[in-house]
């Protein structure tokens, strides 16, 4: 999967609020497995385990391993799986279990902003149903390459080729509509058709992970199924792709594998694993007149332990796909008046390699071949104007704004408008700015059309959330 770092395109339909220093309380890990006999239940437990449990106790979070055996809750339809909760929600890992690294992004983003519930309608897949799960396998055709037969006609290639994936896919189905929900999960397939002069079709074909659609985990290229019949050819190679899935399933390697939690399992509500409710807010009393207002503000970095300073993720129903920046740079200059916040200005620059998905293929990806870090190695986001502001700085007063700005990545720049909220902050007697603002963006503005599939009205639309100290 292929993913950027941009920001604005439209204003997101709800307000800010203010968080206190924390999040919420009796967070918790919980990691569901079975006692099954597979080696990737076998292998999950061994190697992966003691490290999500290391990772929780360093979050600092409440871990809870739940041994399937009668019941689950009922999002809950393979193992290994993994869920985040807290007073806000319930958000589910959607990521290869065996990266810890994404692990840790997935904690840290669901306490900012937990995945929202909405359905996936996708029509025309192709499913496997079993026990629990439903499995499903997004199809892509190519155009066909070589020597086209005449009288061509493309509509009629497809269809044909559909037949045939039809027929050498013996455990799926092709359904009307399926509500693609974070419990179910699939297999993107990839058909290259090409015809040769002797009127034989080749046909190569390709599987990726729903985690990743940058590296395929299984490429049938060096012996290319091959047959004058068009059907035909592609019943064989769907057969061989389908099978390459079964195996996949199974497979310890890669964290794509998963086991399949029974039909026969029973329903259980998620507060059975215990009453979560905030902490009692304990904030020290701090002396305002020490508050010190300037003209200049700079990072100072995160405004809450263990959150990210700009968490991003596509919008939903896509948003298990998240990732954040771990290094921020900029400064806000306040004209004469220190308190007037309506004619500041600001700059600020993110390094691209500070992205990170917690997948290390995925990062190699933004890094060189999405955003060409070697070239351009920041982006830039600079307010141009604050042109309103609810109230000047004032002490424990959140102003409201609106800012007037651009965005300046890999040489396209493209003006912006977003809200924000922005209040003096004392800790420990020291002064800041706590800064909040959330937006929308399409990335095709920046020539970015790789992403999550899903559909067309949204899968260019990315959301981002920035929440840090200015010092």
């Amino acid at each position: 999967m292929k993913f950027i770092i941009v920001f604005l395109f439209s204003i997101l339909p709800f307000s800010l609020q203010y968080e206190k220093e924390f999040f919420s309380t009796n967070e918790q890990l919980i990691v569901f497995v079975q006692e099954i006999n597979s080696e990737v239940s076998s292998t999950f437990k061994k190697d992966i385990l003691p490290e999500i449990k290391k990772l929780a106790e360093e979050e600092k979070i409440e871990f809870i391993l739940k041994n399937i055996t009668d019941k689950a809750p009922k999002e809950i339809t393979y193992t290994p799986a993994i869920a985040f909760r807290n007073n806000d929600g319930i958000s589910f890992f959607n990521g290869r279990w065996n990266q810890i690294t994404k692990v840790k992004n997935f904690i840290r983003g669901s306490r900012v902003m937990h995945q929202e519930k909405e359905t996936n309608i996708r029509e025309n897949e192709w499913v496997w149903k079993m026990d629990r799960i439903k499995i499903y396998a997004p199809i892509k055709i190519t155009a066909l390459e070589g020597y086209k037969p005449k009288k061509f006609n493309e509509n009629s290639f497809l269809e044909t080729a559909r037949k045939g994936i039809e027929k050498g896919t013996v455990r799926f189905n092709q359904i009307k509509k399926l509500n693609a929900s974070l419990s179910t999960r699939s297999f993107h397939l990839a058909f290259y058709p090409y015809r040769d002069k002797k009127g034989y079709y080749n046909i190569t074909g390709e599987i990726y992970s729903q985690h990743n659609c940058i590296d395929p985990i299984y490429q049938h290229f060096e012996k290319p199924v091959r047959d004058k019949n068009l059907e035909k050819a592609f019943q064989k190679i769907a057969a061989i792709l389908e099978e390459h899935i079964v195996h996949q399933i199974k497979n310890p390697s890669n964290g794509d594998g998963f086991d399949i939690v029974s039909a026969s399992t029973k329903s259980i509500p998620w507060h059975s694993f215990g009453k979560i409710d905030h902490k009692n807010s304990i904030e020290e009393k701090e002396n305002w007149a020490n508050f010190n207002f300037k003209n200049k503000w700079k990072i100072a970095g995160p405004f809450a332990e263990n959150t990210p300073m700009l968490f991003f993720k596509f919008a939903a129903p896509l948003d298990a796909y998240t990732g954040e920046v771990s290094k921020l740079n900029g400064e806000l200059i306040l004209e004469e008046n220190k308190f007037d916040l309506k004619n500041a200005k600001g700059q600020f620059s993110i390094p691209i390699t500070s992205i990170t998905m917690g997948d290390i293929g995925l990062d190699e990806a933004i890094f060189n071949s999405i955003l060409n870090s070697e070239k351009y190695p920041n982006a830039h986001f600079n307010f141009l104007e604050i042109m309103n502001a609810s109230t000047p700085l004032n002490t424990e007063t959140t102003s409201e704004v609106e800012i007037k700005g651009e965005l300046i990545l890999k040489g396209i720049k493209h003006p912006i408008i977003t809200k924000g909220n922005i209040r003096p902050y004392l800790k420990n007697n020291k002064s800041y700015l706590h800064v909040q603002t959330r937006f929308n963006i399409d990335k095709s503005i920046f020539n970015v059309t790789k992403g999550p599939d899903g559909p067309e009205s949204i899968k260019e639309q990315m959301q981002f959330y920035m929440n840090f100290l200015m010092e």
